[in-house]
Order: C-alpha cells, then structure tokens, then sequence
C-alpha cells in the first residue's frame, strides 16, 4: 500500500473517529457503541494489524488498544480470541520463515 493510500485511510478512520466521539458526548458512549459503523470501523481497523508497513500495524494497535479501554469486554467480546489468534497465526508464520531459512537447523 503507497503512502498516499495509508494517508487517505488514516484521514477517513480519524474524521469517523471524531464523528464518533462527538456523538458518544452528545447522546452516550453506549449508544453510539451499538451502531453499525462502529462495527465496521472495529473490523477495519482489526484487519490492518498484520499489514507489513510496521508504522501503520503501530497506530492501528495504539488505535485498537484505545477503543478497547472502552469497549472490551462488554461490546466488544471477540477481541481478544481475535488478537489471541492473530499473535498465533504470526508466531506460526514467523516459526514457518525461520524453519525455511535454516535457523532452527541443529548442527
């Protein structure tokens, strides 16, 4: 993804973000918390974690981990079998590379 992308999203997420917490002053967390774009928002950002651009994995996590404070584990349960698995699949993946390239070899 080019820089050019990844500033786009960002600026999309943030001026949702914004829109969001307005509302959340306005007429409750919980009841902003129940709609369908905080879903889609929560998705979006759940599916950028494993991105290879480090820098964008970084705020997506400081992202995530913010909602969570609010978020986890009342409304939003799957989070953390979500992360569980996430961190599984790269251990997983990390062990597969590593495998490949002859670091786990015995000599």
């Amino acid at each position: 993804m080019d820089l050019e992308i990844e500033n786009r999203i960002a600026a999309i997420l943030l001026k949702e973000a914004t829109e969001l917490k307005r509302q959340a002053g306005n007429e409750g967390v919980h009841v902003y918390l129940q709609q369908p774009k905080v879903r889609v928002i929560r998705g979006l950002l759940l599916s950028t974690l494993d991105d290879p651009n480090r820098k964008l994995c970084t705020a997506t996590s400081m992202a995530v981990a913010a909602i969570a404070v609010y978020e986890w584990p009342e409304s939003w349960p799957d989070l953390l079998l979500f992360l569980l698995k996430l961190i599984g699949d790269q251990t997983s993946m990390n062990e597969g590379v590593e495998k490949e390239r002859g670091c786990n070899s015995t000599r």
